[in-house]
């Protein structure tokens, strides 16, 4: 069974070692679109963890690169193949700037049983860690009373 652990601001699914980033390592994001441009020479891919396809992660495996995964930790999206998941009760205010977005309550057990799969999908992804975004619904006008003890809980 794998276990999650905070490796800086990332979480690497462990069944084994833990892989720490390098200081020295290079870095390449690729949140914008599902195609990822495998060439590019970094040792650290920042893909979608929904849109990327199962191709490119294994294709950046087999070249020796690692692969985060990219989701909202603290945000609903309504383009997000599980958006029907989150009852209506969770959703915040909308996220400034970003259309189609709301804050979650993140105390919510329901928020968190959808995030456990989600971290899930990252390990049956072959993830090596994930960037869980928006987990800073507190220091917003997230329109559901976060404070900075419920986003320092629902990290843990």
């Amino acid at each position: 069974m794998c276990r999650w652990s905070v490796v800086f601001v990332l979480f690497s699914a462990v069944c084994g070692a833990v892989w720490k980033p390098s200081v020295h390592d290079t870095w390449q994001w690729e949140l914008s679109s599902g195609h990822i441009v495998t060439s590019v020479n970094a040792h650290v891919f920042d893909i979608d963890l929904f849109d990327a396809d199962q191709s490119a992660i294994d294709k950046l495996h087999s070249m020796g690169r690692k692969v985060i995964c990219y989701f909202s930790a603290g945000s609903y999206e309504n383009w997000r193949p599980d958006k029907n998941e989150f009852p209506s009760d969770v959703l915040g205010n909308n996220l400034e700037d970003w259309e189609g977005e709301k804050w979650l309550d993140i105390r919510d057990d329901r928020v968190k049983a959808i995030m456990r799969k989600r971290l899930d999908k990252a390990i049956s992804r072959r993830c090596d860690g994930v960037e869980p975004d928006n987990v800073d619904g507190y220091s917003n006008n997230n329109g559901l009373g976060l404070k900075a003890s419920d986003q320092l809980s629902y990290n843990k």
